[in-house]
C-alpha cells in the first residue's frame, strides 16, 4: 500500500496531495509575485526619499514602481505609484517625465480594460505633444488598442506610423 502511495506522488509532492498547476504557470506566478514584491520595495524607497526631501529621487522611485507593476500586468498596482510620480513631475516641472507618466497611465487604463478612456488619453497625448519622445510608444499603444477592438485598418495605420518614425531615425 505504501509503495503504491509513493508511486502516485509526483516528485516534490507530498503524499495524498493533488498535482498542482503546470510548471510554466507556477513560474509565471512566481515571477509576477517577485515583480510585485519589487514594486513594494520601490514604493518604500520612494517614500523614504520623499521624507528626506529628495523629490526627484522619489519621482523616479514611484515611476519605477509603476513600470514594474505594468510589467507584471497588474494595472491596479501600477496606478497609485504612477499618479504619485506624475504629481511630483508636475511639481518639479519635469515635462518629458510627466509626458512619459501620462503615457504609462493611459497604458494602465488599457490594461484595466478601460479601452475607451485609454484611447482618449493616448489621442490627447498624441495631439498635444506631436513631436515628443513618447510619440512612437503612443502610436504602438493606440495600434494595440485598435487591434483589441478588431479595427484592423486603424491598427495598421498606427503601426505603420510607428514604423515610419523608426525609419526616419
Amino acid at each position: 500500500m505504501f509503495a503504491l502511495l509513493v508511486l502516485l506522488c509526483l516528485p516534490g509532492q507530498a503524499p495524498g496531495t493533488a498535482p498542482s498547476a503546470n510548471p510554466a504557470q507556477q513560474r509565471m506566478q512566481a515571477g509576477r509575485d517577485a515583480l510585485l514584491a519589487k514594486v513594494g520595495a520601490l514604493q518604500a524607497s520612494a517614500e523614504r526619499a520623499l521624507e528626506a526631501g529628495d523629490k526627484p529621487l522619489a519621482m523616479r522611485g514611484f515611476l519605477s514602481a509603476g513600470k514594474t507593476a505594468l510589467a507584471a500586468g497588474e494595472a491596479d498596482a501600477a496606478r497609485a505609484p504612477l499618479q504619485r510620480s506624475l504629481k511630483l513631475a508636475v511639481e518639479l516641472d519635469a515635462g518629458p517625465t510627466a509626458l512619459e507618466i501620462e503615457l504609462l497611465l493611459a497604458i494602465d487604463e488599457g490594461l484595466a480594460g478601460n479601452h475607451a478612456q485609454a484611447r482618449t488619453a493616448l489621442r490627447t497625448l498624441q495631439r498635444d505633444y506631436p513631436l515628443a519622445a513618447g510619440r512612437r510608444e503612443t502610436q504602438l499603444e493606440l495600434g494595440s488598442l485598435m487591434m483589441k477592438r478588431e479595427h484592423w485598418y486603424a491598427a495598421l495605420r498606427y503601426f505603420e506610423a510607428a514604423a515610419d518614425d523608426w525609419a526616419a531615425e
